[in-house]
């Protein structure tokens, strides 16, 4: 017996052939569809991906080819014109090209968000971002309320309100006219306010003291220098008498880079004075 292959056809959509035999082929030209007859006797449509018709209907899922571009359906439509909405098209790398990458990329146009961040994460837009002061610094036009450190902790290195100090509570001794250092601190750069206080015990027949923080070493400076500071005391011999404690008043010190800054006196008459005291900076900014 020789075999053969019959085909029928339809011009009503949906429609597919019953109680026809195994292998039979059929069409379907208003569904733009082409299938065969399976060995339980039921239809199978062969074409995946079909060109759109306006004679069709649509179930989800279905994919079309329309004006060139492959779609899948995503809401069920009936016979009519092609209508986008109710599709959604399959990207090719052309397409993809035009899309931002999940993984990042630049983007050529604007970007405009919904909404300012209210997530941790959450992207920022430019009005959110301008009622923020620049890391670089800005003018603020309001006030700025800052909280005060209350756990008893110290600024770290570089921050405002950073202490540097050292002090002596071993009375050196002091050759009679002769400038001494009695302490100093290394300063990094930066705007700082250095003060200090000397401590001394006199010789019988003292005629005067010096005692000044100043960026020269064993020397009081100049007078004058706002970055300097000294005290000056003097009068006949044996004009003072027993120990005394001498402030001195705080030097602004700005400084490019770092350098030392030294607590120092200077006594004259009599070989049995002594001295020690304290240094310290607190950087301003």
């Amino acid at each position: 017996m020789t075999g053969r292959v019959q085909s029928l056809r339809s011009n009503v959509a949906g429609s597919r052939p019953t109680g026809r035999s195994p292998g039979e082929l059929y069409t379907n030209w208003a569904d733009a569809q082409l299938g065969v007859i399976g060995s339980t006797g039921a239809t199978q449509d062969l074409i995946a991906v079909t060109f759109y018709s306006t004679a069709a209907s649509y179930a989800v899922g279905q994919f079309v080819i329309q004006a060139g571009q492959i779609y899948r359906c995503t809401t069920a439509t009936g016979p009519g014109a092609f209508n986008s909405a109710n599709w959604a098209k399959i990207s090719t790398a052309q397409d993809l090209a035009t899309y931002l990458p999940l993984a990042g990329g630049t983007l050529t146009g604007p970007l405009t968000l919904a909404a300012d961040p209210t997530a941790a994460l959450g992207a920022s837009t430019k009005q959110y971002a301008d009622t923020k002061v620049p890391l670089a610094g800005g003018t603020m036009t309001g006030p700025l309320n800052m909280v005060g450190v209350t756990s008893g902790a110290d600024a770290a290195a570089g921050q405002i309100g950073e202490v540097i100090s050292s002090v002596v509570t071993t009375p050196l001794a002091l050759g009679n006219g002769v400038a001494t250092n009695i302490t100093s601190i290394a300063l990094t750069a930066g705007d700082w306010d250095v003060q200090g206080e000397v401590w001394i015990t006199f010789a019988p027949a003292i005629t005067s003291f010096v005692g000044w923080i100043s960026p020269t070493t064993a020397s009081a400076g100049s007078s004058a220098a706002i970055n300097a500071s000294r005290f000056t005391i003097a009068g006949a011999a044996g004009f003072l008498a027993g120990s005394a404690a001498f402030p001195l008043r705080p030097a602004r010190v700005s400084l490019s880079a770092a350098a030392p800054y030294y607590l120092g006196v200077n006594a004259s008459g009599g070989a049995t004075n002594t001295a020690w005291g304290n240094i310290w900076a607190r950087r301003v900014r």
